[in-house]
């Protein structure tokens, strides 16, 4: 049986809460806060990318996976370059002077830039 006390909501990077029932516990979620923050920013990466580079199934582009920490794009091999500059500008972030920092590959198999 649960027991209902008042309970504050946890907050982190953009708007994700989390309310624990019967009130918080050490044991309950302990990293909620880091993984809800790395979430939205994920979250935010990814409306970045598909805003400036739009999925086109006629055309073979687009974000086609996201991955825990990855995002995977296909595209033009003449757009490598611009693709991958593209993906570690909405991907890097200095937040509070930490840098997230994200490292581009590129490859003609998943296995090659997993």
């Amino acid at each position: 049986r649960y027991r209902l006390r008042p309970s504050r909501p946890r907050h982190r990077l953009g708007d994700r809460r989390r309310y624990f029932i019967g009130g918080e516990k050490a044991t309950e979620m302990p990293n909620h806060d880091v993984q809800g923050s790395c979430a939205s920013m994920q979250n935010g990466s990814i409306k970045a990318l598909v805003a400036a580079y739009p999925f086109d199934y006629a055309n073979h582009r687009g974000l086609l996976v996201n991955g825990h920490d990855q995002l995977v794009v296909e595209c033009a091999e003449r757009e490598k370059e611009d693709v991958k500059q593209l993906v570690r500008h909405v991907m890097e972030k200095n937040i509070d002077g930490v840098q997230y920092p994200a490292e581009p590959k590129s490859g003609l198999t998943w296995k090659a830039v997993s």
